[in-house]
């Protein structure tokens, strides 16, 4: 009881009235009726007040019997914007959208719904549990095609439907006889370009048809679609192909449309002549002449023998330039070394009266030494700490070398407005005794 009247008083302070759990989800057509072969889009649509939801799909619709093309899915964060044209009183996102037409070659097409899970990012109160909802169907009309008029003949219509255009890539084609030579017909244009396979052309009976294959281009709205047709004249001389042409039905006219291109002239090319062969002379070669020379053995020659003497003292120079590098390492390896090493810095520090610098290189020195030397763990970073662990691990003369230079250290960098003369000589002693008792 003490929720409910809770969550009361919460939605009367923030003024809103509408949580998860009070979606909408539909799908809706941009007509609400199309012929056979008439392309529509189909938005899915979700309702509420919220400013912004979190969408998952849960199930993809089906188109049974249309071809479809997803133009826009969206998944995640989804903003819900309000409908200032007045028609909805909610805010609306748009899920998914897709590009259907109605197949010509099916009696019935059947919509099943897409189904989402919705969970709200506005609902303070409940633990966002989220919603599935599943989309609401508009009523989508499918119209059969109206029958053709009798002037135009059965076989020229193949089932295209739109607004479409017609064109020959070239009106003449020129050709030799026995040899191929290929048509390109090219349609454009919004239709059911998916049901468009065919362009019927009536070729003379001298020629023979190869092949025919076609491409598709472009995206839906404007679709260009290449046909290709490939044949062998079997005769020398000029020829027309008339008649050539496409019927479709024009939703928006609500009527058949016919397009007849002007005859398609194919012009006969003679074949270049072959390449005429003259008489040569004959051309005399001149007997070989035999030429002796001594054989030499390969194991007296000094050729050999000197390319194997400089190969290998190339690998054995090689070879000792590496031992040599891996000796350096690894004596640059070992604690005397790279300790040497930091001491010079030190050193070079002190010379240069370069205190600061000087003191804090001296401590990182002293406390890496100390950590190694004691095998403490890499995670210390106090050095009181690594000096209470070290006891016992290290010897005396190590922990008050150590010790020293920490507190000379802290001493000089919390030195006020009246410094004390840096300790640097001291600082020099305490390190250089503690590297002659470390290595």
């Amino acid at each position: 009881m003490v929720k409910p009247l809770f969550t009361t008083a919460l939605l009367l302070l923030t003024g809103t009235t509408a949580w998860a759990g009070r979606y909408q989800f539909k799908l809706e057509f941009t007509k609400p009726e199309i012929y056979v072969g008439e392309s529509v889009n189909a938005n899915f649509i979700l309702i509420g007040d919220d400013d912004a939801v979190e969408v998952e799909v849960a199930r993809f619709p089906e188109f049974r019997g249309f071809w479809s093309e997803n133009i826009a899915l969206r998944q995640g964060p989804i903003p819900l914007i309000s409908d200032f044209s007045g028609k909805r009183l909610f805010k609306t996102g748009l899920v998914g959208a897709y590009r259907i037409t109605p197949m010509a070659s099916r009696n019935s097409a059947v919509v099943n719904p897409m189904k989402i899970m919705v969970k709200s990012f506005m609902d303070p109160l409940e633990k966002g549990e989220p919603e599935f909802i599943e989309s609401a169907v508009e009523p989508l009309r499918v119209l059969p095609l109206p029958p053709l008029p009798p002037e135009i003949p059965k076989e020229r219509f193949t089932g295209a439907v739109g607004r479409l255009a017609i064109r020959a890539e070239t009106s003449q084609i020129f050709f030799q006889k026995d040899e191929p030579t290929q048509v390109r017909l090219v349609v454009q244009g919004d239709g059911n370009f998916q049901e468009l396979n065919e362009i019927p052309v009536t070729f003379p009976p001298e020629v023979e048809v190869i092949s025919k294959r076609s491409f598709t281009g472009g995206s839906s709205g404007f679709t260009t679609k290449t046909f290709d047709i490939t044949v062998v004249p079997h005769v020398a001389k000029d020829f027309e192909v008339s008649n050539v042409g496409l019927v479709w039905f024009d939703p928006q006219l609500k009527g058949y449309q016919l397009r007849t291109l002007d005859p398609i002239r194919f012009v006969h090319e003679a074949k270049p002549a072959q390449e005429m062969v003259f008489d040569r002379d004959v051309v005399q070669w001149e007997p070989v002449a035999k030429a002796w020379s001594a054989y030499t053995p390969v194991t007296q020659r000094r050729g050999p023998w000197a390319v194997q003497i400089l190969l290998f003292g190339a690998l054995a120079g090689a070879a000792l330039r590496e031992a040599n590098r891996r000796r350096v390492w690894r004596e640059n390896q070992t604690p005397r070394v790279r300790w040497r090493k930091h001491l010079e810095e030190v050193r070079t520090l002190f010379g240069s009266q370069a205190w600061d610098p000087m003191l804090a290189r001296a401590d990182e020195l002293a406390f890496s030494w100390l950590k190694e030397l004691g095998k403490l763990p890499e995670g210390i970073v106090r050095r009181r700490e690594a000096l209470s662990l070290a006891r016992g691990k290290v010897s005396a003369s190590t922990l008050q070398s150590c010790e020293k230079i920490f507190e000379a250290r802290e001493t000089y960098a919390y030195r006020g407005i009246q410094p004390p003369p840096a300790p640097t000589q001291e600082v020099m002693q305490s390190l250089e005794s503690l590297y002659a008792a470390v290595s």
